[in-house]
């Protein structure tokens, strides 16, 4: 089953530069085997939006272990939101 953890960052009055530090060390282990984007709040440049792509038959009930481990260490730098949503399949068209 195919899922995306989406991982928001409010991050309080830190700069986008220090957040991006430590999430590239967050990131830095090759262990994890998960695509990862980061994207960036157009109005408001500290926060951050991470996605993580992840494929699996098992969805534990708060994600990804990569997921559940970012959602905690980023607390540090703010409000953090951490949902997972699930690839809905696609039907076959009633004729």
């Amino acid at each position: 089953m195919r899922y995306v953890e989406i991982i928001e960052v409010r991050a309080q009055g830190r700069h986008r530069l220090t957040l991006e530090s430590h999430l590239n060390l967050l990131l830095k282990d090759d262990h994890y085997k998960h695509e990862v984007s980061i994207f960036y709040n157009s109005h408001f440049k500290d926060d951050i939006s991470l996605h993580l792509v992840n494929e699996s038959k098992e969805i534990g009930q708060n994600g990804s272990a990569l997921g559940m481990h970012l959602a905690s260490a980023l607390k540090n730098f703010g409000i953090v939101n951490h949902t997972i949503w699930i690839r809905k399949q696609p039907t076959e068209k009633t004729k």
